[in-house]
């Protein structure tokens, strides 16, 4: 924390839970990937910021080399805070990043550490799904990381943990994945596609068609420890080459111009 934060004692402090309610600002080195984040003291969004900065959770296996000729596109579902899209925008100066976040507060911050940042991306409220449009219930967790679409009766199934439920839940706006995915990518490849949804990652990604991971170099999803058999086969079979880690998936396509 001392070599990632300038003001290192406020995060260590937030990241034990001493301090609670309001917001603060975090400030990171300008030696890493130098930014400003919002974030709240909940000793919840820390952990995310250092995740993505410190634990270098998605940089270990990701490399975009069209960002050394020209700045990639990054599609970031479930894109919370927008940690991770800030993040993508330091260390590819010029990406263009298209962010999905259906929780209304998480999107308001990354609304603000976005602007904050002077990152220029597309923030959409739509949670996306497989199968569904229109609206679809969004269940809330007390920890702002783990809201999920999964009923708690599915979570088993989707392995995540039935004590993240609160009781709480949402209507937000739905779009397909697919019907997402095909107007971004028909207007030019997506080097790297992110998702984070808290249970139905494997979904999305078994449920991409095969046009559209043609026009994908790169994608990451978290695993959330479920069976991951079935996705790897449909990537495989699509091109990709697949390794896990971390409780992520990572896949980078083997016969594109777009290697990552």
């Amino acid at each position: 924390m001392v070599r990632l934060y300038e003001n290192w004692p406020m995060a260590l402090a937030d990241r034990l839970g001493l301090r609670r309610g309001g917001h603060v600002l975090y400030r990171i080195r300008k030696n890493t990937a130098p930014a400003e984040l919002v974030a709240r003291s909940n000793g919840c969004d820390v952990r995310t910021i250092g995740e993505i900065w410190i634990g270098s959770l998605y940089d270990r296996l990701i490399d975009v080399p069209s960002a050394q000729g020209s700045p990639p596109l990054v599609v970031d579902i479930g894109a919370n805070c927008g940690y991770f899209a800030v993040y993508m925008a330091s260390r590819y100066p010029g990406a263009e990043i298209l962010c999905f976040e259906p929780e209304g507060e998480n999107r308001a911050l990354a609304e603000v550490n976005l602007t904050l940042n002077a990152v220029k991306a597309e923030l959409r409220p739509e949670a996306v799904v497989v199968g569904q449009r229109g609206f679809v219930t969004l269940n809330l967790s007390d920890d702002p990381r783990l809201h999920t679409t999964v009923t708690a009766e599915d979570a088993g199934s989707h392995g995540i943990d039935t004590r993240r439920y609160s009781g709480r839940s949402t209507q937000v706006r739905a779009v397909d994945i697919n019907d997402a995915i095909a107007p971004i990518s028909a207007r030019r490849p997506i080097d790297l596609l992110k998702i984070d949804v808290e249970g139905i990652d494997l979904d999305l990604v078994s449920a991409l068609s095969p046009a559209n991971l043609l026009n994908i170099g790169c994608i990451v999803a978290e695993t959330e420890g479920a069976e991951t058999g079935t996705t790897i086969a449909h990537l495989e079979r699509n091109g990709f080459s697949v390794l896990e880690d971390a409780h992520l998936l990572f896949a980078h396509r083997t016969r594109s111009s777009t290697d990552c």
